[in-house]
């Protein structure tokens, strides 16, 4: 498999970028503001009502409000340019940030829980009123809106720490609703529920920070990417004239908004580079602009209309019929000088490769004798 790598010139990307930094710095100043302003209030309200719960949820403001600010912090630092040391940008800072923010949300949920399970053996009175429950009511809906707006430009921007803020502003209105309930059946029916709605919300809070954690993890060790961009992508590259087939697409993430990647394509072996080069320096650039991906292409020289090859082929095919492992082949070519056949495999992750090239190695030497059966194993990256 040989590789022809051609660069792109140098896009002018600084308006997007900007324009993300922008809209994620504005997001997480309106929910700095938000926060504090919700903490200060909650925690008026739980010093006068002597609730737990109340106390607990302002901590929970005042995390949010930390988890803006380091937003920001994290934004700022993953902008930084390319360096020696780091070619391809700081972008995946962003996922260390939400980390941190992870981190801090789980913290903050098992100390409210440690205050909650104390006040299971030591209940505090509270004195609830319709004015404090209607300003609770209104912190509820307050943190719905914040939710809705921060999550739904997380998703626009790919800010993972966007949309774990938004997720976490959502679930602050449900816990703030268990508030709600405890202080309701405290001032209808004197029960004391207070210590028990804390528990509820600690656990809420902790879900959140696991969530979060587990999702800026996955990031940083790689999945796939939406398939219907790589469907786009293939069938652009499969369009064009003079490309027989487009396989082996992998895409590299080094950030939100920074993707680099590679797909090989299947040429016909008489096709002469300088005739399909216009044609990958255009797919280059284009794929650049719709998709932020810097794609390189390799390619493979293929003769299926060799003499011989249809008889090959047929052995693959059939050998492929009877194995749902082996999802399919490609890079089919036959050098009758040097008696040698090349082809790729396809396999999926849970398949013994060796077996599997050996089993179809000796299924083509049986027909093809005194060939050397070149076999190279892919699986499916996308």
């Amino acid at each position: 498999m040989n590789t022809e790598q051609i660069k792109i010139p140098n896009q002018n990307n600084s308006t997007k970028i900007d324009n993300r930094e922008t809209r994620i710095m504005r997001a997480s100043i309106i929910g700095i503001i938000v926060n504090i302003a919700l903490a200060v209030t909650k925690i008026i309200l739980g010093i006068f009502t002597n609730s737990i719960a109340i106390t607990s949820d302002a901590m929970n403001n005042f995390t949010d409000s930390s988890s803006s600010i380091i937003t920001i912090v994290g934004t700022k630092l993953s902008l930084k340019k390319e360096d020696e040391k780091h070619p391809f940008g700081h972008g995946r800072i962003e996922y260390l940030t939400s980390m941190v923010i992870a981190i801090i949300v789980i913290v903050t949920g098992i100390q409210v829980l440690i205050s909650s399970v104390k006040g299971f053996f030591n209940p505090s009175q509270t004195s609830y009123t319709l004015i404090s429950l209607l300003i609770m009511v209104i912190t509820v809906i307050t943190k719905i809106i914040l939710g809705c707006y921060t999550e739904n430009l997380g998703n626009k921007v790919n800010s993972g720490a966007l949309v774990g803020s938004g997720k976490d502003a959502k679930n602050d209105a449900i816990i703030t609703s268990l508030t709600v309930i405890s202080a309701l059946a405290n001032i209808f029916f004197k029960v004391q529920l207070d210590a028990y709605a804390g528990a509820i919300i600690s656990i809420f809070i902790i879900k959140t920070g696991i969530d979060i954690l587990l999702d800026s993890v996955n990031k940083i060790l790689g999945i796939k990417i939406d398939p219907s961009t790589t469907d786009e992508i293939r069938n652009l590259v499969k369009s064009q004239d003079g490309i027989l087939g487009a396989h082996d697409l992998i895409i590299h993430n080094y950030g939100p908004v920074y993707n680099m990647g590679s797909i090989n394509v299947e040429l016909d072996h008489e096709t002469q580079v300088g005739d399909i080069y216009p044609t990958l320096h255009r797919l280059q650039t284009e794929i650049y602009n719709r998709f932020n991906i810097y794609l390189t292409f390799g390619f493979y020289s293929v003769n299926k209309n060799h003499g011989t090859a249809k008889a090959l082929m047929d052995i693959i095919n059939e050998y492929i019929s009877k194995n749902s492992h082996c999802l399919g082949y490609h890079g089919l070519f036959i050098d009758e000088e040097a008696k040698s056949i090349y082809f790729d495999l396809l396999l999926d992750y849970s398949t013994d490769e060796d077996l599997v090239r050996n089993e179809v190695q000796e299924l083509v030497k049986d027909k093809y004798i005194g060939y050397n059966v070149n076999i190279n194993i892919d699986t499916k990256f996308i």
